[in-house]
């Protein structure tokens, strides 16, 4: 990562790598999961088929316990990189590759 001076002071910061963004906006599910509040149209998760409604079960492999996590997915990512999401739709349980985007 470049390393970028500030004020001729010595102080030093790493810039960090672009946010990415997944396209929805989840809600605490309970004692399971994360419940879709809102994807974005054309946005990763609609691509990848997730629809308002699914309950996240997992994130990569995971259990879903916290919006938080998918914070952490949107910063620890770049662009391109892939996120598994396991769901839950109607009783049926289903699974979504989403490949990340750079934030606008």
């Amino acid at each position: 990562m470049p390393l970028i001076g500030s004020g001729g002071l010595g102080s030093r910061v790493w810039s960090s790598p672009a946010i990415t963004v997944i396209g929805i906006d989840v809600q605490s599910g309970g004692t399971q999961g994360l419940r879709v509040a809102a994807v974005v149209p054309g946005g990763p998760a609609a691509s990848a088929g997730l629809r308002v409604g699914d309950i996240i079960m997992s994130i990569d492999g995971e259990a879903a316990v916290s919006t938080d996590q998918l914070m952490a997915v949107t910063l620890a990512t770049r662009a391109g990189d892939r996120v598994q999401i396991g769901y839950e739709r109607s009783g049926s349980r289903g699974s979504a590759t989403i490949i990340l985007v750079a934030r606008q």
